[in-house]
């Protein structure tokens, strides 16, 4: 394995940071360790740190089945993610943004962590 999860419950979210690489091999790995760390928790906001990351492989098809495979997550939709980025590299992953939500998963990807919190703990239901 050559990534590792760290997770820190805050108080109003639960902050996942991912260190090591994400690429074609283990992606979805990666996402099911993700979520299950989610759902041992009883926190349904999620802030998904990747600014530690070392490189992240990403292609249009990649996107699009990752997005689709997080989709079909059980209960997906009743979560609330934000995926934090390096700026260099948020644009990056906004096709896989859109897919996901055209899937009915609440994600959104943000540069600034202060962004992204102020996003994720709005009650808004869309924003």
């Amino acid at each position: 394995m050559n990534y590792h999860l760290k997770t820190i419950n805050k108080k109003n979210y639960l902050q996942i940071i991912f260190f090591g690489t994400w690429n074609r091999q283990n992606g979805k790995q990666i996402m099911n360790d993700i979520f299950s760390k989610v759902t041992e928790t009883n926190n349904k906001k999620v802030l998904l740190d990747f600014r530690q990351s070392d490189y992240m492989e990403t292609s249009t098809l990649m996107d699009y089945d990752e997005a689709i495979t997080a989709a079909g997550f059980p209960n997906i939709i009743k979560y609330k993610f934000a995926s934090l980025h390096r700026p260099e590299e948020v644009n990056r992953f906004l096709f896989w943004e859109t897919v996901a939500v055209n899937r009915g998963i609440r994600i959104k990807f943000f540069k600034q962590e202060k962004d992204a919190t102020e996003w994720l703990i709005n009650n808004a239901i869309l924003q």
